[in-house]
C-alpha cells in the first residue's frame, strides 16, 4: 500500500481504494490490453515491426470504445493512456521515411503524440497537480538531469547507435536537440511517468505495483532495439525514474534526465567514440 509519508512530497496517492467485483474486472481487462501490447512488441521479433504496429493501431478504437462503453468503472480512467502507448508505437513505425532526415521522424511523431497527451489527460479526468508538472524538489531534478550522462555512456556502450546527424553543423545540432528534447524526451516521459504512472496507482492501489507496470511496459516498446541489454537497462531505469517520482522528482527533471540521455547517444557520443 501507499506509503503516507509520501503526502507531502508529491500527491500520487491512489484516488481509490475499494475493490469491487465490476473493479476487479477492469483490472483484467487492463492487463489483456497490456499483454496484447507486449506481444505486438514481441512478435518484431519473429514478423517484423509491421504487423505488430498494425495489431497496436487496430487495438486503439478497440481501447477507446471500450472506455465509452463503460462509463461506470473507475479502471476506465486508465484506457486513454493505454490508447497511447498502443498509438505511440503505430505512428514511430508510420513516420519512418527513408528519404526524410531521421530527426524529422521523431517531430512527425511527437506533435500529434503531445496532443493526445493532452486529450488523454482529459479524458482520464487526471487534475494537473498529480502529473508531476510542479517542481516541488528541484535538487532532485537536477540530480537526475545530471545522471543523464553517464547513463547516456552507458546506453551508448549498450546499443552503438548511429549518428543521428550525418553532416552536423552548429544549427542542425541545435534543432536536433530540441527535437529530441520535446518530441522525444517529452513524449514518453509524459505518457509513462506523467499520465501512466498517475492513474495506475489509482487503479492498482499501489505506488510500487504502477511503477513496475509502467516501467515494464515501457520497456516493451524498446525490444525493436534488438538488444535485450539495452531493453533490460530501459527498464531498470524507468524503475529508477519511477522511484523518483515518487519521492517528489517533478516531470520536468525526468524529461530533462531523459533528454540528456538522448542527446548524449545520439550526437555526443558517437562523434567523440568514432
Amino acid at each position: 500500500m501507499t506509503d503516507v509519508r509520501l503526502a507531502d512530497r508529491e500527491p500520487l496517492r491512489p484516488r481509490q481504494a475499494s475493490l469491487r467485483p465490476r473493479e476487479l474486472r477492469g483490472r483484467g481487462s487492463i492487463a489483456g490490453y497490456s499483454v496484447v501490447i507486449a506481444c505486438a512488441e514481441l512478435s518484431g521479433s519473429v514478423f517484423g515491426p509491421l504487423p505488430g504496429a498494425v495489431l497496436d493501431g487496430a487495438l486503439v478504437p478497440v481501447i477507446l470504445a471500450h472506455f465509452v462503453l463503460t462509463p461506470g468503472s473507475p479502471s476506465r480512467r486508465m484506457l486513454p493512456a493505454l490508447a497511447l502507448v498502443a498509438l505511440l508505437r503505430t505512428l514511430s513505425i508510420a513516420a519512418v521515411v527513408p528519404r526524410l532526415p531521421e530527426v524529422t521522424w521523431y517531430a512527425s511523431v511527437g506533435a500529434p503524440m503531445l496532443l493526445a497527451v493532452f486529450l488523454a489527460a482529459r479524458l482520464s479526468d487526471e487534475p494537473v497537480g498529480r502529473l508531476g508538472l510542479r517542481a516541488r524538489r528541484p535538487r532532485l531534478d537536477i540530480i537526475l538531469t545530471l545522471l543523464g550522462v553517464p547513463a547516456s555512456f552507458a546506453g551508448y556502450l549498450l546499443l552503438r547507435p548511429t549518428p543521428l546527424l550525418a553532416d552536423p553543423d552548429p544549427i542542425s545540432v541545435v534543432a536536433a536537440m530540441a527535437v529530441l528534447a520535446i518530441f522525444a524526451a517529452g513524449v514518453e516521459e509524459a505518457i509513462y511517468r506523467g499520465l501512466l504512472l498517475t492513474v495506475a496507482i489509482d487503479v492498482f492501489g499501489s505506488e510500487r505495483g504502477a511503477v513496475l507496470y509502467s516501467s515494464t511496459l515501457a520497456a516493451f516498446m524498446y525490444w525493436g532495439s534488438g538488444s535485450l541489454p539495452f531493453t533490460v537497462a530501459i527498464w531498470f531505469l524507468g524503475l529508477g525514474f519511477g522511484a523518483a517520482r515518487r519521492r517528489g522528482a517533478s516531470l520536468w527533471g525526468l524529461i530533462a534526465s531523459h533528454a540528456v540521455i538522448l542527446w548524449g547517444m545520439a550526437l555526443v557520443w558517437p562523434a567523440f567514440m568514432r
